[in-house]
């Protein structure tokens, strides 16, 4: 009796399904894998497109996390000549401007006015010995006491700058008794000594080692 029944059980439930090959569901675990893969990639560049599209939209006026630069971030060691300490207000003013060159450039048949300053001093001077400037913007640095050679001949040294040549110059000038003048320039860049020794050389007209190399400028005013 007990066999009959098991008999029948089993009868009853019919043939097992055959199950697929292990290899297929391997590959079909595999290829579930790529999909999701891919999904997740597509979403991740879908995310990094937005938010570079949202910082273009902004522009370069949009707020940032990065702090704005403080004054000590920014170059504070430019020179013009619109930085000015007092003592170089002083000495500029004390020093005219004489722009009567400007008769001799920038009419007909003249050279350019650029051209006709190119190359000479920026500073001159008077049969009395006073210093001029040929422009508003030449600012006056440092001044030695002006001397007189016992031929006659007045001198003085400066040292200034330009809005077009920044960086400080050295000149000599001198004027003879005849009217002639000189003008003579060094860059101190460089040098080993500074100005007043550069000067006081120039008093006692002695070679001073490590001074800068002299040249000769042409003037635009010499009367």
């Amino acid at each position: 009796m007990n066999t009959d029944l098991r008999e029948l059980f089993e009868t009853g439930l019919g043939p097992e399904p055959v199950l697929p090959p292990a290899h297929s569901r391997v590959a079909a675990g595999r290829q579930a894998l790529r999909r999701r893969r891919i999904a997740t990639s597509s979403v991740g560049a879908a995310v990094i497109a937005v938010v570079a599209l949202g910082v273009v939209q902004l522009g370069p006026n949009a707020p940032t996390s990065s702090p704005s630069p403080t004054p000590a971030d920014t170059p504070s060691d430019t020179v013009t000549p619109d930085t000015r300490s007092e003592e170089e207000v002083r000495l500029t003013t004390a020093v005219p401007v004489d722009d009567a060159w400007l008769d001799h450039c920038g009419r007909g048949g003249q050279p350019t006015c650029t051209a006709y300053t190119d190359g000479a001093a920026p500073v001159a001077i008077q049969a009395d010995g006073t210093v001029t400037r040929t422009t508003a913007d030449v600012v006056i640095m440092r001044r030695a006491d002006d001397w007189v050679t016992p031929d006659g001949t007045h001198a003085v040294a400066v040292e200034l700058r330009t809005a077009t040549y920044p960086q400080p110059c050295w000149y000599v000038l001198t004027r003879s008794p005849s009217g002639k003048v000189t003008a003579r320039t060094a860059d101190p860049a460089g040098s080993s000594i500074d100005f007043d020794t550069w000067a006081a050389a120039m008093r006692n007209g002695t070679d001073e080692p490590g001074a800068p190399t002299l040249l000769r400028d042409r003037m635009l005013v010499d009367d």
